[in-house]
């Protein structure tokens, strides 16, 4: 069992527009997957761009610690292209679920994925439909592996409990200011959990 928490930083996330974007402008999506099991301490009301340098540093050595996992991309990797921002949230869940390790020995495999709301997408919209949508796309990619995945997905309030530790890591990957470029680099999360825009056969390598 995992549950999957995700989260974006930029704001440029329809393809249409000019990806030249600046660094700040440009769409990034993130996503934590926490299995079951695994307990980080909550931080309810956690914003990084209001809390101070040695705060932020403190929650991403939480993420840094703990055995979830982290994975992002920017809307600029030719391999991730979509129109709108749910759009890349969607290929951000699917490139997540198909690595996650789950067992093959037939028994149900539960997945929870929850989406920091935004826009006109808030926790009471009902994704019931995308998420049987992505356990049939997955089952007919792997049938042995997906065959008892369950997935429920929905969308959080900015004050969930586990909303911070996505958002710290969103935050230190899509902030220009120094600290956090000096925060990003000493994670080493760059290039590893955050896939560089250049990596052009790593949609073939996922598939």
């Amino acid at each position: 069992c995992w549950t999957i928490y995700v989260d974006e930083t930029g704001g440029n996330f329809d393809t249409t527009q000019d990806l030249n974007s600046t660094p700040r402008q440009l769409g990034r999506v993130v996503a934590l997957a926490v299995p079951d099991g695994v307990e980080l301490q909550k931080c309810n009301g956690f914003h990084a761009v209001d809390r101070t340098f040695d705060e932020v540093d403190k929650v991403l050595q939480r993420v840094l610690d703990a055995s979830i996992g982290v994975l992002g991309f920017s809307i600029s990797d030719e391999t991730a292209r979509n129109r709108y921002w749910i759009g890349h949230v969607l290929h951000l869940v699917r490139w997540t679920l198909l690595q996650l390790p789950v067992p093959t020995d037939g028994s149900k495999k539960q997945v929870n994925i929850l989406i920091e709301q935004r826009d006109s997408y808030v926790p009471c919209t009902d994704l019931k439909v995308l998420a049987q949508s992505l356990e049939g796309e997955l089952a007919a990619i792997d049938p042995h592996r997906f065959q008892n995945l369950v997935l429920e997905m929905g969308f959080m309030g900015k004050d969930h409990p586990m909303n911070g530790y996505v958002d710290v890591v969103a935050f230190t990957w899509g902030s220009t200011d120094r600290s956090n470029q000096d925060r990003l680099r000493k994670s080493k999360l760059n290039g590893h959990c955050f896939i560089d825009a250049n990596e052009r056969s790593l949609h073939h390598l996922f598939l």
